[in-house]
C-alpha cells in the first residue's frame, strides 16, 4: 500500500464532478487501483490498442489476453485485423526465451521471435512483455506521487463521470503533467478511466509532442477484465492453444 505517498485530498484543484463533491475521487480510484495491482497475479481480458508509430495513428487491434506473473501471456488477435493470429511467450527458459508467433496465414508456418527484436517490435511502441494492466497502474500511480511530492506543482485532475468503454461502465479523469518540466513523466495529458467493480484501468489514452505536435499517441482499454482468475499450465500450452 503507498499510504501516505498519495495524493491528498485538498490537493485535488480542479472541479469535482456533481457526485464528488468533497473532491476524493481521484485520491480514492488511484489507493484502489494500487491495492489490486499489488494483489495480481493472473488477468484476463480484451486488449484494444491503437498506436502513434511511424508518423501514423495505427488501426484498431482487438485481442483477447491471458496473463499470469511472472511471465506467461498469450495473445489471440480476435478484431477486424490480423483475425486469428496467436503469440506465446513464457519467459527466458521456454524456447530460448523467444515468443512463438502462429500468422494464420496460408503456408506459413509458425515463427520463433526474440521478444525484443526487430520483427516482433516492428509496428508496436512496446514489446509483448510490457503489455499488462500493472504497468498502466504503476505509470499513473508514480505520475501522481510525482505532482504531489513537488513543492510547485498542483494537479491538474478534472473528474469526467461515467463513460461507456467499449460498452463497459468506466469513471473518468482527464490529468494534465507538466511534461515540459520533467519529461519523464508519461504523458502530458492523460484519460484514465477506471472499471469500479474491479478497480482497474478500462481506458488509458495519453496525449505527448511526437512528430512536432500534440497528438494522442496511445489508446488503450481493458475490457471485461477478471482480475486473478484460475489459470493454469494449460492455458499457456502450445498444444493446447493450436500452435
Amino acid at each position: 500500500m503507498i499510504g501516505a505517498l498519495l495524493l491528498t485530498t485538498s490537493a485535488l484543484a480542479l472541479p469535482p464532478a456533481a457526485d464528488d463533491a468533497a473532491g476524493q475521487a481521484f485520491t480514492k480510484v488511484i489507493e484502489r487501483m494500487d491495492a489490486v495491482e499489488r494483489s495480481l497475479r493472473t488477468s484476463t481480458f480484451r486488449f484494444y490498442q491503437r498506436e502513434w508509430v511511424d508518423g501514423r495513428m495505427s488501426d484498431l487491434v482487438v485481442l483477447a489476453v491471458k496473463l499470469r506473473h511472472p511471465h506467461d501471456r498469450f495473445l489471440e488477435y480476435v478484431g477486424d485485423k490480423h483475425t486469428g493470429r496467436k503469440v506465446l511467450y513464457r519467459g527466458p527458459s521456454w524456447n530460448d526465451g523467444d515468443m512463438r508467433v502462429d500468422p494464420n496465414l496460408p503456408l506459413t508456418p509458425n515463427l520463433n521471435l526474440d521478444p525484443n527484436g526487430r520483427l516482433a517490435t516492428d509496428g508496436q511502441r512496446y514489446t509483448i512483455l510490457e503489455m499488462s494492466v500493472s504497468r498502466t497502474v504503476k505509470l499513473v500511480v508514480r505520475d501522481a506521487i510525482k505532482v504531489r511530492d513537488h513543492p510547485s506543482w498542483v494537479p491538474q485532475v478534472q473528474d469526467l463521470g461515467v463513460e461507456m468503454v467499449h460498452g463497459e461502465q468506466g469513471r473518468c479523469f482527464d490529468t494534465v503533467s507538466p511534461k515540459d518540466e520533467d519529461p519523464s513523466f508519461y504523458g502530458s495529458r492523460t484519460k484514465l478511466c477506471v472499471n469500479e467493480k474491479v478497480g482497474l484501468p478500462n481506458l488509458l489514452k495519453t496525449w505527448n509532442v511526437e512528430d512536432g505536435a500534440m497528438r494522442l499517441v496511445e489508446d488503450y482499454a481493458y475490457i471485461g477484465m477478471v482480475v486473478n482468475p484460475a489459470l493454469s499450465d494449460a492455458d499457456f500450452d502450445p498444444d493446447a492453444a493450436g500452435f
